[in-house]
């Protein structure tokens, strides 16, 4: 990918993508990336797209043990519904 170097950027822009990019918990170069894609129409599945990072690693052992518990069923195949 190349690189672009924005200089006197107005300070209300700078806000705009900083404030944007702390509450997505991602980079100013990926907020702004989205930012000029969407407003020049090239990327309509941009919105679509969702940043799950700050999502990993913040369940418990014991969180995670009751999660795959509860989905163990989703695991198992009924042999009557396959004849």
């Amino acid at each position: 990918m190349s690189q672009i170097t924005l200089r006197n950027l107005d300070s209300r822009i700078e806000s705009f993508i900083r404030q944007k990019a702390q509450e997505q918990n991602a980079s100013l170069s990926e907020v702004a990336n989205q930012l000029l894609a969407k407003a020049i129409g090239l990327d309509s599945n941009i919105e679509k797209k969702r940043n799950l990072r700050h999502l990993a690693g913040t369940w418990s052992a014991e969180e995670a043990a009751a999660f795959e518990s509860s989905q163990a069923q989703f695991s198992e195949i009924d042999e009557e519904l396959w004849k």
